[in-house]
């Protein structure tokens, strides 16, 4: 009797030892991960990944249920891997946030873009008009013929033989615009004529002849012919404006473009490396011969312009390129011509001048005004 007395006692006393044995504590991890799903990042996450958030709330559910279940080494495996899922979701959300925000910046940085564009266009429109002003200006003040070159001074000299050339070679566009417009050939012909003799005599140095007054009344010629063509065009269409809505067509689309005597002027300055195009003037000229196909039956001329002796052997490659380069998106062929450095934009000692002065041209030959 006593015997069974001790041993029920014993058994009571292991009962209680054990009733009373503290519960085996979650493992860190369950804990981190709890935390880890209410933290800012997370919440985050919930809009900019939720697909790795949900994930992550997936993996920890099961990490307590394991748990509960007194599976506590599994269940601290899964909660590690629900952290490692929130931390996923977390770096998702901040990519997800950058991209936005560069998506952003691109879309303003494409505005600001546009507005240079515009910017660029109006500067040229007014670089043109200035151009003109100055030559008119050049033109009034300085045209009367030099009658004893023996009492000028060389300097001056220098100076009319190079304003001589740049009249020259603009009168060569100018009578080419006429002629591709359809001006009758006996009042071209003497023109061409008598330019391509001056021409001859400003290839050779020296200071010998005044040429400046014959290439401003050579100029003036050929520019009557093509202003002659156009008023009878604006005559029979006088509601076509086609210089406006070909510069606001070139402006929306980004290029440097301006209006001068010889038409609408699309420009690509330093537009090639050695005898190649840039990669970004060929597409841009391909871009230019898509847009030109909405008007059909307008001429067009390539002109190049050289910016020191090593470009002059180039230049027809360049006009070859971009003839091709305009044909590719456009059924007109060009006609091409190369100016050489006779109309540099800045002064070829500028530091700049390189980049400014080698360029070419597409000039756009409107038919009226």
């Amino acid at each position: 009797m006593r015997s069974s007395s001790s041993l029920l006692l014993s058994l009571l006393a292991l009962g209680m030892t054990v009733a009373c044995a503290p519960a085996q504590p979650a493992p860190r991890s369950l804990a981190d991960a709890d935390a880890a799903s209410r933290s800012p990042a997370s919440l985050d996450a919930a809009n900019l990944a939720p697909q790795a958030k949900a994930d992550a709330d997936r993996r920890k559910k099961e990490a307590f249920e394991l748990f509960d279940a007194g599976k506590t080494d599994e269940a601290e495996i899964v909660a590690e891997q629900a952290l490692a899922a929130y931390e996923l979701a977390a770096l998702q959300s901040r990519s997800a946030r950058a991209m936005a925000r560069a998506e952003r910046v691109e879309q303003e940085r494409s505005k600001k873009e546009e507005q240079l564009a515009l910017l660029d266009g109006a500067q040229a429109t007014l670089q043109g008009e200035v151009e003109a002003l100055e030559l008119k200006a050049r033109v009034l003040l300085d045209a009367e013929p030099v009658s004893d070159l023996k009492t000028v001074d060389s300097e001056r000299l220098l100076v009319r033989r190079k304003a001589a050339a740049k009249l020259a070679s603009e009168a060569e566009s100018l009578c080419l615009g006429a002629r591709i417009l359809g001006a009758p050939n006996e009042k071209l012909a003497p023109l061409e004529e008598q330019l391509k003799k001056l021409q001859g005599e400003l290839n050779v140095k020296g200071l010998s002849r005044d040429m400046f007054p014959r290439a401003t009344e050579l100029r003036a010629g050929c520019l009557k012919e093509l202003t002659t063509l156009r008023r009878e065009n604006s005559k029979a269409a006088p509601q076509v404006n086609v210089s406006d809505q070909l510069l606001r067509e070139l402006t929306e689309n980004s290029f440097t473009a301006y209006r001068d005597d010889r038409g609408v002027v699309v420009e690509f300055r330093d537009p090639a490396e050695g005898a190649a195009l840039r990669d970004k003037t060929r597409s841009d000229l391909a871009r230019l011969g898509a847009l030109l196909e909405g008007h059909p039956g307008l001429r067009t001329i390539v002109v190049a312009h050289t910016a020191v002796a090593a470009d002059e052997k180039n230049s027809a490659a360049w006009l070859e390129a971009a003839s091709s380069a305009l044909r590719s998106t456009n059924r007109a062929n060009p006609e091409t011509r190369s100016a050489l450095g006779a109309e540099p934009r800045v002064d070829p000692r500028a530091r700049s001048a390189q980049a400014e002065n080698r360029r070419l041209e597409v000039v756009l030959v409107t038919a009226r005004f």
